[in-house]
């Protein structure tokens, strides 16, 4: 219900989840109901839920409390704007200071997320900070990366990543945003360095999970296209890695994958350096694999024209 709000796909602090029960307590039965739901992450109705704003509103008064559990319904109702109000009113009131701080912090969230806000420089160190869980840290850091690509402050991003990185340094996650970027800005060595530790970390996880040989094919994928873009391309690393993400790639069945994985062996297969014609049978062979899957696939039919060049 209302602790997922669709801003960061994740529950809110614990502390604050425990100042709505201990707060609940000393409620009427309709608004203990009431703070249940969002404590126990009720699924509700659409209609139930704007019955409870509407009562909520009548009710809310001068108890803090009461406007808290109606800013969650209204941020639950997608009413962003009219929750952030509400929430900014209660940090105006007395309300105990590590509850007043998780509401800034959601604030901060909601306008990121929900509101296209960015924050100052300042202020996104101490955002970072509040967010207690690897799936927080991860939703919101493609946010940011969204907002900031916008801006074109490619800095401040880095200085996310890496404060993310030291806040969850086991995060496997956190260090492949940190590569997409790296690879975003063309630093094309550094990207390398990241994929590759990401790659390791994968190694941990259970090889039986199907999001697992998805993200090591993809991230071998990604060091196979970097290894196309040094400064002196390497297509023996490259078709190395391509062909470890397509025997992952097999257990996903996603033809979308292996078309894209195809396609980069195919152009490490016809490098200028590596134009054999044992190497163009190869990429003439995974062309055509493509052409199966995808008869008007662009990419493919401009590889085909070079085999034949």
């Amino acid at each position: 219900m209302a602790f997922n709000l669709k801003i960061t796909e994740t529950t809110l602090e614990n502390r604050l989840l425990k100042y709505i029960e201990e707060e609940k307590q000393s409620r009427d039965k309709k608004i203990r109901k009431m703070a249940d739901i969002l404590i126990k992450d009720e699924l509700i109705s659409f209609e139930l839920s704007k019955q409870y704003i509407k009562d909520l509103q009548k009710a809310k008064s001068l108890d803090p409390f009461v406007e808290l559990l109606l800013a969650f319904f209204l941020a639950d109702a997608e009413e962003w704007e009219e929750s952030v109000l509400l929430f900014e009113q209660i940090l105006k009131k007395d309300i105990s200071k590590p509850v007043a701080e998780d509401i800034r912090q959601l604030i901060s969230l909601i306008r990121i997320s929900e509101l296209n806000f960015l924050p100052a420089a300042d202020e996104l160190d101490s955002l970072l900070e509040a967010i207690s869980s690897e799936e927080n840290i991860v939703s919101v850091l493609w946010k940011l990366a969204e907002l900031l690509n916008g801006g074109k402050n490619q800095e401040l991003l880095q200085r996310c990543a890496e404060k993310a990185k030291a806040m969850f340094p086991q995060v496997y996650r956190t260090g492949l945003f940190q590569a997409w970027l790296f690879a975003k800005d063309n630093k094309i060595e550094p990207a390398i360095t990241e994929f590759s530790k990401v790659l390791e970390s994968l190694k941990k996880e259970d090889s039986d999970e199907p999001h697992v040989q998805i993200e090591r094919a993809s991230v071998n994928l990604n060091l196979a296209e970097c290894s196309l873009l040094l400064p002196v391309p390497d297509g023996g690393k490259a078709t190395e890695y391509c062909h470890e993400a397509l025997e992952q790639s097999k257990m996903t069945g996603d033809p979308m994958l292996e078309m894209l994985i195809l396609l980069t062996r195919a152009k490490a297969y016809l490098l200028p350096e590596d134009k054999q014609d044992r190497n163009r049978e190869l990429a003439l062979k995974d062309i055509n694999r493509i052409l199966e899957i995808d008869p008007q696939n662009r990419e493919a039919l401009k590889l085909l024209q070079k085999t034949e060049e």
